[in-house]
């Protein structure tokens, strides 16, 4: 079993086994690499012919048999995707022999990708058998360091470098998402010379929606209106879902005063760690010091009238709800 970071390496290289089985977390980037693979194993104008998808469905072991059983058409390869199909969990005794049989004699001019939540299995005969002929990848939450070991692996793969400093800069800017800093990188690898600079990095960077949200829960703590202001217009101008925004700032804000709690208690932080998701420890630092800027009291009260205006939003009680999430940020924040 590979995480994404080694998948990465092999696709660069054109090392692929023709069966490969994607799990985890980071659902955009198995997305993202799904359609990688499709345009690395058949080309695009002749996907019609070659590539054959089972999306959320149960699958027949006898049509996989069958469209294998044919030659490519005008390519050098055949793929089927099963995605979602619980194909490895919810067959009987008699379709997982075929597809055991299937799986141990598939021609090189053959690919099969299997795509589920989890590595769950009827039997471990099957998950044994994929580790063996074929390549399991586990797409979890990547930690800090892994975040950074793949983006210097791109840099280098573009012929440039970066220092240490800039590097860790700028994961940070993309709160640690790989596949932020996987799109990102290329565009302010484009803008730089040889070297990346954190000059570069600023003046190519484009923040994520939640990123810039993000940003709004700080300049709350330090009643910047002006900046607030411009994000929450740009929010309007780009017509976001105001929900989705409000959701987005009262998560931060329960984040904080989860943390603001737990700091009370004295709790150290290592422990506070233990609290969120692994995808959330880089964010800690940043919620301890976003915590010392507000009371208590006053937070708590936020979150019990921006709870409020989300329920009355979802409901569609309110016809103007940009309105409202201004007047509730002003109101609790900027008076």
């Amino acid at each position: 079993m590979i995480n994404f970071l080694e998948f990465e390496k092999k696709i660069e290289k054109n090392n692929l086994k023709n069966v490969l089985f994607f799990f985890g977390e980071e659902k955009i980037l198995i997305d993202k690499t799904e359609k990688k693979i499709i345009q690395k194993i058949i080309p695009r104008d002749f996907q019609e012919f070659n590539l054959l998808k089972f999306l959320n469905t149960k699958v027949n072991i006898d049509d996989i048999i069958n469209f294998f059983d044919t030659f490519p058409i005008y390519s050098k390869n055949k793929l089927i995707i099963l995605k979602n199909t619980e194909i490895l969990s919810h067959t009987t005794d008699k379709e997982q022999k075929k597809l055991e049989s299937l799986i141990s004699n598939l021609p090189n001019y053959l690919y099969l990708l299997i795509i589920e939540d989890c590595l769950c299995a009827k039997n471990n005969n099957i998950v044994n058998l994929i580790k063996n002929v074929g390549q399991i990848i586990n797409f979890k939450k990547s930690s800090k360091k892994e975040v950074e070991a793949f983006i210097k692996i791109k840099i280098d793969c573009l012929d440039k470098k970066i220092s240490s400093k800039d590097l860790k800069y700028f994961v940070e800017l993309c709160n640690y998402n790989l596949l932020d800093c996987n799109n990102q990188i290329e565009k302010i690898s484009n803008h730089a010379d040889i070297s990346i600079k954190k000059n570069d990095i600023d003046q190519v960077y484009t923040k994520t929606l939640t990123s810039k949200i993000f940003d709004i829960t700080n300049y709350l703590f330090c009643s910047n209106k002006k900046k607030i202001y411009e994000l929450l217009k740009e929010f309007q101008k780009n017509k976001e879902q105001p929900l989705s925004i409000l959701r987005i700032i009262l998560n931060n804000l329960r984040n904080i005063f989860m943390v603001k709690c737990l700091i009370e208690n004295k709790t150290p932080p290592w422990k506070i760690k233990k609290f969120f998701d692994s995808n959330k420890i880089f964010l800690i630092n940043k919620f301890i010091e976003q915590s010392k800027n507000i009371d208590k009291k006053k937070l708590f009260h936020a979150l019990e009238e921006g709870t409020k205006l989300e329920i009355k939003i979802k409901s569609g009680k309110i016809a103007f709800p940009w309105i409202f999430i201004n007047l509730f940020i002003v109101n609790n924040f900027l008076t």
